[in-house]
This record gives structure tokens, sequence and C-alpha cells, in this order.
């Protein structure tokens, strides 16, 4: 099975700011690293309060 999505992302100035220090000083393959890890702990987080709200029912 195939699973395609796509994700629309926002950071804030601090995580910009962190972004663009990544990507110049490391490159651009550890900047898409600490994009990808960024976008993870918000879908962790994101399933666990979906899980937790559930709970509550």
């Amino acid at each position: 099975m195939v699973v395609e999505a796509k994700v629309t992302f926002e950071l804030d100035e601090e995580q910009k700011l962190q972004f663009q220090d990544v990507r110049e000083n490391e490159g651009e393959q550890e900047a898409f690293y600490f994009l990808e890890e960024l976008i993870m702990k918000e879908i962790n987080l994101a399933e666990f309060v979906e899980m937790e709200y559930k709970d509550k029912k």
C-alpha cells in the first residue's frame, strides 16, 4: 500500500532562524532532516491529542 500525504507546516520565528542556521552551516540535506524532525514531532503530538480526546468520550 502506498500513502501519499501533503503537509503544510508554518515555522514560527525561532524555528525559521534555526532552519536558516542549519541550512547555511550544514547544507540542504541537514536542513531537510531538521524540517522532517519538526514535522514528525507535531504529527506525534497531534496523534496523542486525538487519542487522548477519544479516550475521554
